[in-house]
C-alpha cells in the first residue's frame, strides 16, 4: 500500500474506533464547501462554513475533508498519482453540523472546492469513493446510504454538493462489489 492510501486509511480507522463504542452510523453525506477549488486546509474550510449567514457552526461542520495539495499547480490530474488529501475534520464522535434533521446517525464527508461550478477533479472523486468504500464497508452501509446534501436537504435549498451523488454512489457500488 503506498503512502497516501496508508495516510487515508490511518485517519478512516481512527474514526471507526472512535465511532464504534459512541454512536449508529446509517448514513454517509456528501457536501462541497468553499469559493472556489483553491481550499486546500481545514482552517479555510472551517472558516467558510462558519461564516455563513444562514448556518451558525460552533467547529468544522464535517468528519472529513478531501482536499487539494498546497499549491494549485499540484492537484492537476497527473500521471504521478493522486495527490489530493484525505484531512481529519470534526471528531467522529460528534455529530455533524451538515444536513439539518439528518445529523444524528451520518458521518459527513466534503470536497474543498465549488463543484457546481467547475468539475470536479478525477483524482478528488476517486479520494472520495475510496473512502466512500471505507465506510460503508467499516459501518455495514451500502452504496445506497450514500447521500448528496441537496438529495436530503429541502428542494431548491442548496445545490451542494456540486457534483453528481449519483455517480458516486454508482463507483462506490463498484468498488464493494469487487471487495478492494
Amino acid at each position: 500500500m503506498d503512502r497516501e492510501r496508508s495516510d487515508l486509511h490511518d485517519a478512516l480507522e481512527r474514526a471507526v474506533i472512535l465511532l464504534t463504542s459512541s454512536r449508529k452510523i446509517a448514513e454517509i453525506h456528501l457536501h462541497h464547501e468553499g469559493g472556489g477549488s483553491e481550499l486546500n486546509d481545514v482552517a479555510a474550510v472551517e472558516r467558510g462554513a462558519m461564516s455563513r449567514t444562514d448556518q451558525r457552526f460552533r467547529s468544522m461542520p464535517y468528519h472529513f475533508l478531501i482536499m487539494r495539495p498546497v499549491t494549485p499547480a499540484d492537484a492537476l490530474d497527473e500521471p504521478t498519482g493522486n495527490l489530493w488529501e484525505l484531512r481529519e475534520g470534526r471528531p467522529v464522535d460528534e455529530v455533524p453540523a451538515s444536513s439539518t434533521g439528518r445529523n444524528a446517525h451520518a458521518v459527513a464527508v466534503c470536497v474543498a472546492g465549488r463543484w457546481d461550478r467547475e468539475p470536479l477533479p478525477g483524482f478528488a472523486l476517486d479520494r472520495l469513493v475510496e473512502a466512500c468504500a471505507w465506510l460503508c464497508r467499516s459501518f455495514g452501509l451500502t452504496s445506497a446510504d450514500i447521500y448528496g446534501h441537496r438529495e436530503i436537504a429541502e428542494p431548491g435549498h442548496t445545490v451542494c454538493p456540486g457534483y453528481d451523488p449519483a455517480a458516486v454512489r454508482a463507483r462506490v457500488e463498484e468498488v464493494l462489489r469487487a471487495g478492494h
